[in-house]
């Protein structure tokens, strides 16, 4: 028969693997949660400061204004927009995020498809200053673009789900 001190120690033994396998999905599992989280935020405005937006890709331009809320074309009206493609396309520009931060300072954004840019998106504000973004080659491992912002020498990686938007 096993005695009783054997008992206590099967059970001390059980509850601190338990302890052990329960730490270690908690440890693993906040890893997991970082890695998604590590978007980096490389420019917030308030999509609805948002009044022109101008996209400009293979020598296209597509040129669009915001009147009472509505977003159309600057020099006719009378084309439709998908304003819910627009509010998307919008959002992506309006809250940037990178997946990697490159450079501090790129001195020949040409080696990038960054000048000229392959898309260049302006906003203009509802208080006159404009910004720019520009997108240009795909990464080597083709899982992202290079990326930069007027104001900013960075260079950045931006992710193709939200550059399909985008485009």
């Amino acid at each position: 028969m096993i005695s009783k001190k054997t008992w206590i120690l099967i059970a001390i033994g059980i509850i601190v693997m338990a302890g052990i396998v329960v730490a270690l999905v908690f440890l693993l599992g906040g890893e997991e949660a970082e890695t998604d989280d590590s978007a980096i935020s490389v420019s917030k405005v308030s999509y609805t400061k948002v009044m022109g937006m101008t996209i400009t890709q293979n020598n296209n331009v597509i040129d669009l204004v915001k009147t009472d809320g509505v977003w159309h074309h600057r020099n006719n009206e009378d084309v439709s927009i998908d304003q819910g493609s627009m509010e998307s396309a919008l959002t992506m520009v309006c809250y940037l995020y990178a997946q990697e931060k490159l450079f501090d300072e790129v001195e020949n954004l040409s080696t990038y498809g960054l000048d000229p840019a392959a898309q260049l998106i302006e906003i203009e504000l509802d208080d006159g200053t404009d910004m720019s973004f520009s997108f240009g080659s795909y990464t080597a491992a083709r899982d992202g673009v290079f990326m930069n912002y007027s104001g900013s020498s960075a260079l950045y990686v931006y992710d193709l789900d939200s550059y399909s938007i985008l485009q």
